[in-house]
């Protein structure tokens, strides 16, 4: 029979054992290499646990994500996530790895606070432009909608657990991606029409975006899901290219790209639904 080494964190310390599967064996292993981390850094942990608060200012929005301290939970996990749970095999690998953690974990630490709070800034100033918007707009029909649109994109770049399903990478992201929601809906106040010449253009990706998700299995590998989210980032540079031109993308992006990636995906076999 197979088996596959790991280390399993414990009550009283970690333990390394054998598991049916590589899989099961690797996220048991990140998790005790993890225990052995945070054992060794624990001061500066129980540092950063007072570093990482949301200030009053913020608490409100902080309602929105569960309270304040929902968020600062989600950040001390995120950081946990990002610094801590790494596949070091070795006790060479584990001391050359702690001897560069004090370094990345302070920065990493305020980067990723200085990130949430621009996010809090952006999803309030858009949110309540939406909801003026919807103020303002009652006695019209096509306002209200590009609201709509505009908030549910609201609610799908900053899910409750956004913590939790972003790195810092791409959390950084976020601010700009909100703001361009924000400009959308100024500039859909005043031509509705033009806003929805330009929501055209997305609208087929975004529609075989949801087929994709949609057919993808529970277990599908790494390299299919990486793909996924690849091509929704991009859709989402696209946003900005059409709405918000002035805050400018990550990277050059055009449907011709986009269309590109989709192939991509198909031709790996990871989506059979796209529409050629």
């Amino acid at each position: 029979m197979t088996a596959y080494p790991g280390l399993e964190p414990g009550e009283k310390g970690v333990n390394i054992r054998l598991f049916k599967t590589e899989a099961e064996a690797l996220l048991s292993h990140l998790r005790g290499v993890e225990a052995l981390l945070m054992t060794k850094f624990a001061k500066d942990v129980e540092f950063l646990r007072r570093y990482l608060v949301v200030f009053e200012e913020y608490g409100n929005t902080a309602l929105f994500f569960g309270g304040r301290s929902a968020v600062e939970n989600g950040m001390m996990e995120n950081i946990k996530r990002e610094i801590f749970r790494k596949n070091l095999r070795s006790r060479q690998e584990f001391d050359a790895y702690g001897e560069t953690v004090m370094h990345s974990l302070f920065d990493m630490s305020h980067a990723l606070r200085e990130t949430v709070f621009k996010i809090f800034d952006a999803y309030r100033e858009t949110l309540q432009t939406i909801q003026q918007g919807e103020k303002a707009a009652a006695s019209s029909r096509v306002v209200p909608a590009i609201g709509k649109e505009v908030r549910e994109g609201l609610q799908a770049l900053v899910p409750k657990n956004f913590l939790e399903v972003y790195s810092l990478g791409r959390l950084a992201h976020l601010p700009r991606y909100l703001e361009a929601l924000r400009i959308r809906l100024e500039r859909g106040k005043v031509d509705p029409e033009k806003d929805r010449k330009k929501a055209e253009q997305v609208r087929p990706f975004v529609e075989a975006l949801e087929r994709i998700q949609e057919d993808i299995e529970a277990d599908a590998p790494k390299e299919k899901r990486n793909a996924i989210d690849e091509y929704r980032w991009m859709i989402e540079e696209f946003r900005v290219s059409l709405f918000a031109p002035e805050l400018k993308t990550a990277y050059p992006i055009s449907p011709k790209r986009l269309a590109l990636k989709l192939k991509g995906i198909c031709d790996l076999g990871l989506f059979t639904g796209a529409k050629k």
